[in-house]
């Protein structure tokens, strides 16, 4: 007998075949709608009574925000995930704020995860997360949610399986640390390199080296200035890519095109940056004015280059609706940095490298999305970066901090303080070495806030190099850059949080409206000199 089939004879086997796979889909997909439930509430937080419990999601987080509002701490860290539990204990948050926002609704991913769809101040939808963790529901976090209801949706239907099946395996698996700390010692002994030179033999001989800084350290922006007065950094660089608004290049031309040195201009360009100024003001003001008297006293100039999204008060905001606008169409930061700094060597005719001085949170280099869902690549600038320059000629560098939030929330030291310990057991000497095949780099990467993803990899997978400058313990807050702080600079930030609808919140410890210039700066003095990083949690 024939196992040939005539045409007719296949055509029905096609189409039955088709049948099944369109009906294995269709139960497929109601099996999955099946796992997710939705809770119309649209209630502010503050018309529900505190209920001190957290068996289910809803009570879970009125719980957690009453207790924030309140800033008990002590029961912050009880009510949340092991993904972020802080060291501070003492912390308030701004009540109005927290309990006049609306919950739209409760969304729930196989009574396992929950996210509360929150509709405030600002103009798109936040997302905060829960996760059912040892019979009762955990706070795992606040992040951004989508411009409408549906895709706020769809941004928690893609992130809730990942938050189920692979963050609590991660968790399990960055508790196991390496005890081999005789490998670490020898391998920095043995490796280790001053960072200025480690720095100048790596712009040697890669077209972009990505110094992935934490913000705020003086001794990393001390290195930076070492750096850039060494002789052999002129000869090997000549881009500097700064975290600055592309807004600002204008003007940052104009201040280094200048004749007489008017750091008036770097003023102004700082007040843009944020609402309140930039905040890694004081030690990148000195820096940009190095460079300028370098290049003053050569011909062999440096191109200092701004590769962020352009800032809203870098335009003319007057109005609220000109402010959501901007919100509305948000640009993809690292998108932005990657394409500024592509356009820039592939147009340049200068065969000296580039140095890029950016948070490490814009610098690894695996392909883990740290924004799925609301930025259009949810990716670092430098992953992107690697799928369009050669990737033997991008150089990445991690610098020791502790576990640590852009928002300056302590979680720990690194590797449950291995790193601090080897570098004590060394003396705490400043060094630099390469990551790929040592002890450093199989740890798995703990250092940044893709930490809890499943594909986080290792230390190795996201950097090539690591640099430690000064021990944690004894590191100090930098000094201010007071000269930012103009009577009307003041009156600006007045202006500014007017329009976005913050006036009554409190800045340095006060009603933003009622702030003046000698407040600022007196507040800002208490904070000076004080050591920087709190692992007492006091």
């Amino acid at each position: 007998m024939s196992t040939f089939l005539n045409p007719t004879a296949k055509r029905c086997k096609l189409l039955a075949a088709a049948f099944i796979i369109l009906l294995a889909n269709m139960v497929h997909a109601q099996t999955a709608e099946n796992d997710y439930t939705i809770t119309s509430v649209d209630k502010l937080v503050k018309d529900f009574v505190n209920p001190n419990d957290n068996t289910t999601p809803l009570n879970a987080f009125l719980t957690y925000n009453y207790v924030l509002a309140n800033g008990k701490w002590e029961d912050i860290n009880r009510l949340s995930s092991a993904t972020n539990k802080r060291l501070q204990t003492e912390e308030q948050g701004n009540k109005e704020w927290l309990l006049d926002r609306t919950i739209k609704e409760v969304l729930v991913y196989k009574d396992s995860v929950a996210g509360m769809v929150m509709a405030d101040k600002n103009p798109s939808y936040t997302l905060w997360f829960f996760r059912f963790e040892n019979g009762q529901w955990l706070n795992v976090g606040e992040g951004l949610g989508g411009k409408s209801i549906e895709e706020t949706r769809q941004i928690f239907f893609k992130q809730s399986t990942v938050e189920l099946l692979e963050t609590a395996r991660r968790i399990a698996q960055l508790e196991v640390v390496s005890t081999d700390t005789a490998a670490f010692v020898q391998y920095l002994r043995e490796h280790g390199k001053q960072p200025d030179a480690f720095l100048l033999d790596a712009l040697s001989r890669y077209k972009l080296v990505v110094y992935g800084e934490i913000h705020n350290q003086k001794a990393s922006w001390d290195l930076m200035r070492k750096l850039i007065h060494r002789p052999e950094f002129m000869q090997s660089a000549g881009v500097v890519f700064l975290e600055l608004s592309m807004s600002a290049q204008p003007h940052l031309d104009s201040f280094f095109n200048n004749k007489t040195k008017e750091p008036d201009i770097v003023l102004d360009i700082f007040r843009k940056e944020e609402m309140n100024g930039w905040p890694d003001s004081k030690d990148m003001f000195e820096f940009i004015l190095d460079l300028w008297d370098i290049n003053y006293a050569s011909e062999n100039k440096i191109k200092v280059i701004t590769a962020d999204f352009p800032r809203p008060f870098h335009t003319q905001i007057t109005t609220k609706e000109q402010y959501q606008a901007f919100f509305e169409d948000l640009p993809d930061r690292n998108l932005c940095m990657a394409d500024i700094i592509e356009g820039h060597i592939n147009a340049t005719d200068d065969k000296r490298n580039c140095l890029f001085i950016v948070g490490a949170g814009h610098a690894y280099k695996s392909s883990v999305l740290h924004r799925s869902g609301v930025q259009q690549t949810g990716r670092s600038a430098v992953s992107l970066l690697l799928e369009r320059l050669p990737e033997e000629s991008v150089f990445s560098i991690f610098t020791h901090r502790p576990m640590v939030s852009n928002k300056g929330y302590l979680y720990g030291h690194l590797r449950k303080g291995l790193f601090d310990y080897v570098f004590a057991y060394t003396g705490n000497q400043p060094a630099a070495f390469n990551l790929h095949n040592s002890p450093f780099g199989r740890e798995l990467f703990d250092g940044g806030h893709i930490r809890f993803k499943a594909n986080a990899g290792s230390y190795e997978d996201n950097y090539d190099a690591y640099i430690f400058l000064e021990p944690l313990d004894t590191e100090l807050n930098s000094p201010y850059l007071y000269e930012l702080y103009t009577d009307e600079f003041v009156e600006e930030i007045k202006r500014r949080a007017s329009i976005i609808g913050i006036e009554n919140d409190l800045y340095w410890g006060m009603k933003i409206k009622d702030l003046n210039r000698e407040h600022i700066i007196s507040n800002l003095k208490k904070d000076e000199g004080r050591k920087r990083w709190d692992f007492e949690g006091k």
